[in-house]
């Protein structure tokens, strides 16, 4: 039984870096990290605000089923825990990346 050669790795394996820093390394047509984040706290405003409405629609009287409401506000309750892990992560990372050596 003999074994091969290990082949080499051609030129082509790893694409080389792109011109122009972080900006380039953003995908084209994607979104930067700016947009994505602001999109996710309009998706919590959105779901407090949505609760706040069904809280008081039942509050006033109004005909709104309880699980309705009861939904509507884990649903931010969940998106606010969500977004208070993101910014701790956030925050850790900043830190971290502070205490590098250089």
């Amino acid at each position: 039984m003999s074994v091969g050669p290990i082949p080499p790795i051609g030129s082509g394996a790893v694409p080389p870096p792109a011109p122009g820093g972080a900006e380039a390394a953003a995908p084209q047509g994607g979104e930067d990290f700016g947009h994505l984040v602001l999109r996710g706290l309009e998706a919590v405003s959105e779901a407090e605000r949505e609760a706040d409405a069904l809280i008081q629609a039942m509050a006033s009287g109004q005909p709104v089923q309880p699980h309705q409401v009861l939904i509507a506000t884990s649903k931010a309750e969940l998106s606010v825990q969500m977004l208070v892990a993101i910014r701790d992560k956030a925050l850790e990372a900043y830190q971290q990346v502070m205490n590098l050596q250089i």
